[in-house]
Order: C-alpha cells, then sequence, then structure tokens
C-alpha cells in the first residue's frame, strides 16, 4: 500500500522573531531618505528660462564648472572650453531676442527704421542664400508664420516692403489648419491691393498662383486676370 507523503510549509516566522540590528535600521531609513530625495527631484523643475549668460548657474555635483570664481581652479583646456559655452549662450539668446523684438515690430506694423534695424545688425544676414529659410526675414515665429505673412496678412505694405527689400522670399509656405498658405494668397483673402501689387512685382511661383486661383471670387480674379 502506497504511503502518502504530505510536505508540510515552513512555519513564516513572526516580526518580532526577527533580530534587528542597527546597521539594518540605518539601512532602512537610509533608503527611505533615498526615496524621499528622489521624489523631490522628480518634482523640481528641470528647465528655466534666463534672458542673459549671468543667470546661468553650475552646480557642483552636475558639472565640472562651478561659478566663475572658481575659473582659476581650472587648467586651460577647461577655460577655453566654458569661454566658448559661454560665448555660443551668448549668441544663442541675442539671437532669441533679435527674432522676438522682429516679429513683435512686424505685427505692430510700424517701426519700420527698426525693422530695417534689426535686421541690418544680424551677423549672419550674409551666411545663407537669399532665399534661405534660416535667414532672419524667413524665420517663423512659434505659430509657424513667416514675417512677410504677418505682415501681408495685416496689410502693412511699408513693412512688406522694407522684408522684401533685404530677402524676404514670399514662395516660402506657412501652415494654416494643415494647409499651405502664402503671403500673396493671405493678401488676396483679405483684400489689401496695396500689398497685392507688390508682391505680385516680385515674381510668385506657379503654386502660389494656382492657390490665388483657387482661393479668389470672380471678382478679385477678373482685376489680376493677366497674372493669374
Amino acid at each position: 500500500m502506497k504511503q502518502k507523503v504530505v510536505f508540510e510549509q515552513p512555519c513564516p516566522k513572526l516580526v518580532n522573531d526577527i533580530p534587528l540590528f542597527e546597521s539594518d535600521s540605518k539601512n532602512y531609513w537610509r533608503k527611505i531618505r533615498n526615496v524621499c530625495l528622489s521624489v523631490r527631484l522628480f518634482q523640481m523643475p528641470l528647465i528655466k528660462s534666463i534672458s542673459s549668460p549671468d543667470e546661468v548657474t553650475f552646480n557642483a555635483n552636475q558639472t565640472k564648472f562651478r561659478s566663475c570664481s572658481c575659473i582659476g581652479y581650472m587648467n586651460k583646456e577647461q577655460q577655453i572650453a566654458k569661454q566658448r559655452a559661454d560665448d555660443d549662450l551668448s549668441d544663442a539668446l541675442k539671437a532669441i531676442k533679435r527674432e522676438r523684438e522682429l516679429f513683435y515690430y512686424v505685427e505692430k506694423g510700424s517701426q519700420i527704421d527698426l525693422i530695417e534695424k534689426i535686421i541690418m545688425n544680424d551677423p549672419k544676414r550674409y551666411l545663407y542664400e537669399p532665399t534661405s529659410p534660416l535667414r532672419l526675414v524667413n524665420k517663423k515665429n512659434s505659430s509657424g508664420f513667416t514675417p512677410l505673412y504677418i505682415a501681408a496678412k495685416n496689410g502693412f505694405e511699408d513693412v512688406c516692403k522694407i522684408l522684401i527689400q533685404y530677402g524676404a522670399d514670399q514662395n516660402i509656405s506657412v501652415q494654416v489648419n494643415q494647409i499651405d498658405d502664402y503671403p500673396l494668397v493671405a493678401a488676396l483673402r483679405w483684400r489689401h491691393f496695396e500689398v497685392i501689387e507688390l508682391l505680385l512685382a516680385n515674381n510668385p511661383n506657379e503654386k502660389v498662383k494656382i492657390l490665388c486661383q483657387q482661393s479668389i471670387d470672380k471678382s478679385i480674379r477678373q482685376k489680376y486676370s493677366k497674372h493669374f
């Protein structure tokens, strides 16, 4: 007759039966502290807006450049690297400020002299092709609009003139409701006739002309029939 073998599970020990040493207690609270610090770090903002390179601070635990006062403790290679980083940051901040100022005055439709001054003071003005989207006059704002598109849409003829004078390309498209749009199309839509004449005289490409034909009404089409 076969015997039935029963495997008994060991009875778990009670918590009170487990010895608690001082080292165990320290490890336990150390883990709790690390968890709390991790949660705190996750809650801290990782990005801070700055307006000047002077506002940049360096954490000794995160970077080898603690502060400007430590420059004497760096070797020559570290000093050169830090100077280059400061110069790059300064140039980037100046470029952002320049773009914001340009769009600000373009949207106002005034201060033509300031708009010209901003464009003239762009150090990268001659680094790109005349129609390059990387040029300041062809840059897009946070809404994806170029300065010329904004000026044409609002009917700012003088602003359009100065932008075109410094190389603004009307054939750069913008997205409106996920559809391509152009300064000339916007000017036709809003019937800014002076701006329309100006843009027509500056060689819109065939794609722009086709969109103009599709978007304008009969009265406008007859007025500009020789162009479309």
